[in-house]
């Protein structure tokens, strides 16, 4: 393998490996945000991704209907506001609820005292008796014995719960990982998880259940598994009726209590009203929405086994496991990407995880952490990949700048360095224009000079040089001893860069015309348009921008052939054609010259076109004396280039040159066949 292929290779490799550690930082870093938040359960993103998808479900369940007794319905029953109701209306609403043919009757209310008229006692017992499906719930005290902490349970009244199908615990447990209460004695009071009651008492929900044959409750060694409530809707949203209304006797309403589920309770108590995820989204976007009385709580739980739809969270292992993939694909097409579109590869990435997130426990009745992922892991990977993109640039640009900065303007250095300019060694074809320069007589100049006296003069003439370059936004590609290399149309494209290198070329001219600090230094130009490989040279550390190929080799020769013609600018014929009018030229004739073996146009740049208004008599006259030339009419084309020296006071170097070729044409006739074309077999 060649050298430039081992160091482009190098160049390669060196970007890869810093890509491979930017790429590891990114998921690390990610990947570790992820596993720090969702320690001990997630926190508030947690509860967040368990709240956040019951907003897309509305599902009203048809098969259960709430009674709630509130003041409104103890004052429409004559009843004192600040007394239980007297339990003859709920013996009455049993034996409605039995003739409506109700399936099955859970009553979320304490009955652990006595009525001061036990025969209302004994009626409400009976009609527990006949209805045959009422489920009473009990309360639970905490006891110390013998230095231990445990729970009795507080039953129903023995003349009721002898007769009721079944009792269980009341007991609703707000979510632990809520926080500290605040705002109310409400807040913080979220209900997020099913209760199953003690290890020794089950809850009323799961005493409710099992008389309904839920199957999950054939299975009592898993009672105490943990089980994450399914919210169809918003509790308050639940079929609902009046306590007093519902003891109406008619036929709309048996029809709306038939073989339905009902759950009786009071919906006015604060101590036994509790938050939902649809508390947390209402008219704001926190602790806004509406609260949900203790009974809704247990219809939801009772629903939830019935169905066998609760909700289950993933494993900590599986959760982890996403955060970890999350982080490995966020972190790596991310920085990948430009910032734009890394952004909308993010947006893209989170809709996704988004609506899998929200269908997951609404389909698939299953939830994670996933506003891990989506809120921390996603910004910290896009930020990341957008800094180390950042930061990628920033140092490509200023490698790019400080490669160019010696070569360029600084506009066209800054022009380079925010566009995708490549540095790696190698090139591509261009159009481009290039200039070679060379200072005419400087050996003989320089050789009664001191060193220091050399470097002086060199360093003043490559200072102006440098800057008409730079000017026109020229690229300097090399000095060449006490000449220069320069190009236009490359590495930025210039639509004008034949027209800029000649004016470029005639600046040049011009400041060594007015030089006064030394010796007048006149400088020979050569200029070719073409097709040229543009691109780097040279080594992994260090190398050189140059445009190469068969046209740089011409406009070397171009500057040489100043030599013989005694002109200033030489350009070729593709330069001349690209030119616009401003410029004065004038056809010097064909040439062949060391290196080619096709016969080319050459041209001599004379200055801009304002300077010789109106045109000099000698123009027309040194075109006959070429054309003559041409067609090998010696004594004519003689006869016009003498006149055009003549016109131009004996100082016009190509009609001397030709007034040569015609001398040594006569002694030494060409044999070959005729065309005008010179042939030049010395630089």
């Amino acid at each position: 393998m060649r050298a430039p292929a081992l160091l482009s290779r190098a160049i390669r490799l060196r970007n890869l490996r810093a890509a491979w550690i930017g790429g590891l930082a990114g998921v690390l870093l990610t990947v570790t945000v992820g596993m720090l938040l969702n320690w001990e359960g997630g926190g508030a993103f947690a509860r967040l991704s368990y709240d956040l998808p019951f907003l897309f479900e509305r599902g009203i369940p048809a098969e259960i209907v709430m009674i709630y007794i509130d003041a409104a319905v103890k004052r429409n029953l004559g009843q004192p506001a600040d007394r239980p109701l007297d339990r003859r209306f709920h013996a009455k609403l049993l034996d409605r609820l039995r003739q409506a043919g109700a399936k099955l009757v859970l009553y979320d209310l304490l009955l652990d005292t006595p009525s001061p008229d036990e025969k209302a006692d004994q009626e409400f017992a009976a009609a527990i008796r006949a209805h045959g499906g009422v489920v009473l719930v009990a309360n639970y005290e905490k006891e110390l014995q013998a230095n231990s902490v445990s729970e009795v349970e507080v039953p129903p009244l023995a003349v009721l719960s002898k007769v009721a199908a079944g009792v269980g615990l009341a007991r609703i447990a707000p979510d632990a990982t809520t926080g500290p209460q605040s705002h109310g004695d409400t807040e913080g009071r979220y209900i997020r998880r099913f209760d199953p009651g003690t290890e020794s008492y089950p809850s009323a929900s799961w005493v409710a259940a099992s008389l309904l044959g839920a199957s999950v409750t054939k299975e009592p060694a898993h009672r105490q598994d943990l089980r994450w409530l399914h919210y169809y809707c918003a509790p308050g949203e639940y079929r609902a009726v009046n306590f007093d209304t519902a003891l109406s006797d008619d036929e709309a309403m048996r029809k709306y209590l038939h073989e339905k589920i009902v759950v009786v309770g009071v919906s006015d108590n604060p101590e036994d009203t509790f938050r939902t995820p649809h508390s947390r989204f209402g008219s704001g976007l926190v602790f806004q929405g509406p609260t949900a009385p203790g009974a809704a709580i247990q219809a939801t739980s009772l629903l939830n086994l019935v169905r066998s739809d609760w909700l289950t969270r993933l494993s900590v292992k599986k959760e982890m496991g996403i955060i970890i993939v999350w982080g490995l694909l966020t972190s790596i097409v991310l920085m990948l990407l430009r910032p734009w579109y890394a952004i909308g590869a993010a947006l893209v990435l989170v809709a996704l995880l988004v609506s899998v997130s929200i269908l997951l426990p609404i389909r698939q009745h299953v939830w994670f952490a996933w506003t891990i992922p989506v809120a921390a892991q996603t910004p910290v990977a896009l930020i990341w990949g957008v800094g180390y993109q950042y930061i990628v640039e920033a140092r490509r640009r200023r490698h790019i700048r400080r490669a160019f900065s010696l070569y360029l303007s600084p506009y066209m250095a800054d022009r380079i360095a925010d566009r995708d300019f490549d540095l790696s060694l190698g090139g591509k074809e261009v159009e481009a224009t290039v200039m070679f320069t060379d200072l005419a007589g400087f050996t003989a100049m320089s050789e009664p000079l001191a060193p220091t006296e050399v470097s002086t003069m060199l360093t003043s003439y490559f200072t102006r040089t440098s800057k008409a370059i730079k000017d026109l936004n020229g690229t300097l590609i090399k000095y060449l001893g006490d000449g220069v290399m320069a190009g236009w149309g490359a590495p930025e494209p210039d639509p004008q860069h034949a027209e800029h290198t000649v004016l470029a070329a005639l600046s040049i001219i011009r400041a060594g015309q007015e030089e006064r600090n030394g010796p007048m230094l006149r400088t020979r130009i050569g200029i070719n348009t073409g097709i040229f490989l543009a691109g780097n040279l040279g080594s992994e550390d260090r190398f050189d921008y140059t445009l190469f190929g068969d046209a740089t080799n011409f406009a070397s020769r171009l500057e040489g052939l100043n030599k013989y013609l005694g002109t200033d600018i030489l350009i070729s014929e593709a330069t001349f054609h690209q030119l616009k009018d401003g410029i004065q030229t004038r056809p010097l004739g064909r040439f062949i010259v060391v290196g080619t073996s096709k016969p080319a146009a050459v041209y001599e740049v004379m200055g801009r076109t304002a300077e010789f208004q109106p045109a000099p008599a000698w123009f027309e006259t040194f075109a006959r004396g070429l054309e003559h030339y041409t067609k090998r009419e010696l004594d004519a084309a003689e006869k016009m280039f003498r006149k055009t020296l003549e016109l131009r006071q004996g100082k016009d170097g190509p009609s001397q040159f030709y007034l040569q070729r015609i001398e040594r044409e006569r002694t030494k006739p060409d044999t070959t066949v005729w065309d005008g074309t010179v042939r030049l077999l010395e630089k």
